[in-house]
């Protein structure tokens, strides 16, 4: 392989964007020839984080993930790059409507948008799940970051060109060195977006439940889509203002530090592909429990993920046996540090380059 290209319109998007950045970190210290587009407004982050490297090549372009404008201009660049690139790699199901190659590999992170959590957009589902069926008719090979997302994958789509490889944990939050607390109270820890599958209307009802019997804050860090939304609503009706931290907005060197701190980080989704957070926090040394959905149990294994997210007096009842028991606390962060060793970057991107030269093949 002389060259790769890797499609960057999700640049700084919250999850596919860590995975972007990721894959294309690694690829670039493993010293592949990179071609990337990304969109322009994001152009100086972009260059603060990869400027530095001599076998990147970057296009920046003046559309974003899913415009309109990405629909109608992105496959022309792409075109012109098929004499260059070996090989084309899509992140997610955004590969161009016009865009036609022998050497396609796309990944598939998850399925929500064919589940009731994707909301009642009618059209915009439909959507979504056309793009799901183009790019995965289209591609040479498909990734899936996990068994659970496979069978889902079997379950709508009859393929047999889908490989499995789990996401890996950035190599920083392994080398990260503590700095001073952002949050001087001892506190519990939740990372990630607030859509409804995320459960966090439960979390913060169990949080409710126990507060009396714990000195600890709830601390929620997560862009909110709106400057009052459900979670607002439920710390209101609950008078929880004082005790539950919102932070919409935090650097990666923040997020870090939060969860080095924490106390515990609680994960209570309904739903999930893989689940980049508990991990994340098990490499700073912070303890995890998380709900028992098979894709959960599968990274995590079952002592980790063990509470019902249906419950929120089974959340509660985790929370507070955990936090009053410091040899349950090692128990489970020990648990969970051994199991990093599947997700490291050493571990995974082997499986990526193989995948890379079955589709040139």
């Amino acid at each position: 392989m002389n060259q790769i290209y890797i499609d960057g319109l999700f640049f700084n998007a919250s999850g596919i964007g860590r995975y972007y950045e990721s894959i294309l970190k690694e690829l670039l210290k493993r010293k592949f020839q990179i071609i990337s587009c990304v969109p322009k407004k994001y152009k100086n982050q972009f260059l603060e984080k990869f400027g530095k490297y001599e076998n990147m090549e970057v296009i920046f372009v003046d559309y974003e993930k899913f415009s309109l404008k990405s629909l109608l201009k992105h496959h022309k660049i792409l075109n012109q790059l098929k004499k260059r690139a070996d090989l084309f790699f899509f992140p997610h199901i955004n590969i161009p409507l016009w865009f036609r190659d022998e050497k396609i590999v796309l990944t598939i992170h998850d399925f929500i948008p064919f589940t009731s959590y994707w909301g009642r957009n009618y059209i915009k589902r439909l959507f979504i799940k056309f793009l799901y069926t183009h790019s995965i008719k289209k591609a040479k090979r498909v990734i899936s970051i996990s068994n659970q997302t496979k069978k889902d994958l079997l379950t709508h789509f009859n393929i047999k060109k889908v490989d499995v490889i789990y996401n890996f944990i950035d190599e920083k939050f392994f080398e990260y060195k503590p700095k001073d607390r952002i949050i001087k109270d001892k506190y519990i820890l939740y990372v990630g977006n607030r859509k409804s599958h995320k459960n966090l209307k439960n979390l913060i009802l169990a949080f409710n439940e126990i507060k009396k019997n714990i000195p600890h804050k709830l601390v929620i860090v997560g862009k909110k889509d709106k400057e009052y939304d459900f979670v607002d609503k439920i710390i209101d009706e609950n008078s929880l203002k004082d005790k539950i931290i919102q932070i919409d907005y935090a650097s990666d060197e923040e997020i870090m530090s939060l969860y080095y701190y924490a106390e515990l980080f609680v994960f209570p989704s309904f739903y999930e592909g893989f689940g980049y957070p508990p991990l994340e926090a098990l490499a700073l040394d912070t303890p995890v429990i998380a709900s028992n959905i098979e894709i959960l149990k599968e990274i995590l294994g079952e002592k980790i993920a063990c509470f019902d997210p249906y419950s929120y007096t089974d959340i509660a009842k985790k929370i507070k046996d955990i936090l009053q028991n410091n040899e349950k606390k090692e128990e489970l962060l020990q648990i969970g540090k051994k199991r990093l060793s599947n997700f490291r970057a050493e571990v995974i991107m082997p499986k990526y380059i193989e995948v890379f030269k079955k589709a040139i093949k």
